[in-house]
């Protein structure tokens, strides 16, 4: 089941039997998404941390 980050709704059920290796490689997808977004937004987040203090990411 995948819920809406900000309002907690059902986007999408799966339901279906899957082999292991496939379960595997949707977890693998799933989780490469997952982990390319919070490394986005960390990289954004401290853009806007230097930015606030002033500090170029050249430095």
């Amino acid at each position: 089941m995948f819920r809406h980050a900000e309002n907690g709704k059902i986007m999408c059920r799966l339901d279906a039997r899957l082999e292991p290796d496939d379960w595997e490689m949707l977890q693998a997808m799933v989780s490469l998404v997952y982990n390319a977004g919070v490394t986005a937004g960390s990289e954004q987040r401290a853009a806007e941390i230097r930015e606030a203090l002033g500090i170029s990411g050249t430095e």
